[in-house]
């Protein structure tokens, strides 16, 4: 469930990201105290590019019908795969840069130039 999801988030949070990059509003959001907008490119980023190899590891591991000792050599090949640690570098980049985005918000005002900025690093926080 957690891959499935996790691989649906990667999916789904670049559209309000693409659409926001998108709009004549992001090169006003360049003046804010604080760059969010490019925290919010990256963070985006690095879900989208974890999505993949979320799949790729989930469909690997529904393939698999033994049990037991098969399924402990399956889980010990998977967690070994070169696609395993890719995705466990990305995953520990995107919570370093979670951590980021947080103390980002906290320290920021709302932007006046840019207000739908704050409110869209809020929602992929979320």
């Amino acid at each position: 469930a957690v891959l499935l999801s996790g691989s649906l988030v990667g999916l789904l949070l670049p559209l309000p990201c693409a659409v926001f990059f998108l709009s004549d509003r992001w090169a006003s959001c360049g003046t804010c105290g604080r760059p969010l907008h490019i925290w919010v490119l990256v963070h985006c980023l690095l879900h989208f590019l974890q999505s993949p190899l979320r799949l790729m590891l989930l469909r690997r591991l529904r393939r698999h019908t033994g049990g037991g000792a098969a399924l402990q050599e399956k889980v010990r090949r998977l967690t070994s795969s070169r696609a395993w640690r890719v995705s466990t570098g990305l995953s520990t980049a995107a919570y370093a840069w979670f951590v980021v985005g947080v103390v980002w918000v906290l320290s920021a005002d709302s932007c006046r130039p840019c207000p739908d900025l704050y409110s869209l690093s809020l929602g992929v926080m979320g």
